[in-house]
């Protein structure tokens, strides 16, 4: 019984797109830290620590 539940709330999540939105989330959270631009804002986190990246980067805005 239980496997059949789960079975069941696993295709309903998966109708809802739910597969689809983890493997999109995690492909976009790739190109964020990976991605072009994001060099500068690791070298300034290394120089200034997380405080000072943000700081840095609210000032950039």
């Amino acid at each position: 019984k239980l496997r059949l539940e789960k079975l069941a709330i696993n295709r309903a999540m998966d109708l809802r797109g739910f597969r689809v939105s983890v493997q999109t989330g995690s492909e976009f959270d790739a190109i964020f830290h990976f991605g072009p631009g994001n060099e500068e804002i690791r070298q300034v986190q290394k120089e200034r620590g997380l405080r000072g990246a943000i700081q840095w980067y609210e000032e950039k805005k």
